[in-house]
């Protein structure tokens, strides 16, 4: 008696295909935004200024937000989970500027490149 070997479903692309720009586009916004935000509370410190700006993060905590529900509506939720714990990290930044440090920017262009890389592999 012969078994032959279970193939495992195909799965259809196209519909990430279809968000990838839009997660790729939120990505690339998280890795400059996080940077320049800790930039700006570097030079804050090194002056009088009393506070930077968050708006820029509380935008782009929204649009990783939507890029999160993009790939949970293309069934992708390991990625969709990755992608949340960013976006958490971008939130703790906007309710922590003090959290905003070199090693924090590296993190979140880590976290951006590892899930990428990830996404690219899948299509």
């Amino acid at each position: 008696m012969t078994t032959t070997p279970s193939l495992s479903p195909v799965r259809d692309l196209g519909p990430l295909a279809w968000v990838m720009d839009e997660v790729r586009r939120a990505l690339d916004d998280a890795v400059l935004a996080v940077r320049q935000f800790v930039a700006d509370n570097a030079t804050a410190r090194a002056t009088d200024l009393a506070e930077v700006d968050a708006t820029p993060l509380r935008m782009l905590r929204q649009q990783l937000h939507q890029a999160v529900g993009a790939l949970e509506m293309v069934e992708l939720a390991a990625p969709a989970q990755t992608l949340r714990a960013l976006e958490a990290l971008v939130q703790r930044l906007v309710q922590r500027p003090a959290a905003a440090t070199p090693e924090a920017a590296q993190a979140v262009g880590q976290g951006a490149r590892a899930l990428a890389d990830q996404l690219d592999r899948t299509l």
